[in-house]
């Protein structure tokens, strides 16, 4: 009778901590391509042209990407883009902090973050939540 109970603990653990497993192959709106590549609960790592990306679904912000904008050679602006990711249920959460740096000083900051979940042809669908409050919607289409 013990290990009926411990059995069915380590069930019902299991399934309480599932998520939702996103790997696949995508095509945007834009028709550009990327896959992900999910390791189960922990992490994934997005790939596209530009290289891949890895996702930790711990809540930590991490830098995820920095560039120079240049023109003719001189540096106008230092860009940094910090992610934060989560599995929730069955969606995906980021938040994103991008910081622009000018070359006087000046410092942007934008905030977003974003629900995403398959819908009911399970393609990927993002809900951004941008920082003036507004929301834009994206449908990424699943090859099958």
């Amino acid at each position: 009778m013990k290990s009926l109970i411990i059995l069915g603990l380590a069930l019902f653990t299991s399934s309480a901590f599932a998520c939702t497993d996103f790997s696949g192959d995508y095509r945007t709106e834009e028709n550009t391509y990327y896959s992900i590549e999910q390791n189960g609960c922990d992490s994934m790592y997005v790939v596209d042209e530009t290289g891949a990306n890895e996702m930790i679904f711990d809540g930590v912000e991490r830098l995820l990407h920095e560039y120079d904008i240049e023109v003719e050679g001189a540096v106008l602006a230092h860009v940094q883009i910090y992610l934060k990711s989560e599995m929730k249920a069955e969606k995906w959460i980021y938040h994103e902090r991008d910081v622009v740096t000018y070359r006087g000083g000046e410092v942007e900051e934008e905030k977003k973050w974003a629900e995403v979940s398959f819908n009911e042809d399970t393609d990927l669908l993002t809900v951004l939540h941008n920082q003036d409050g507004s929301t834009e919607t994206y449908v990424d289409v699943r090859n099958r």
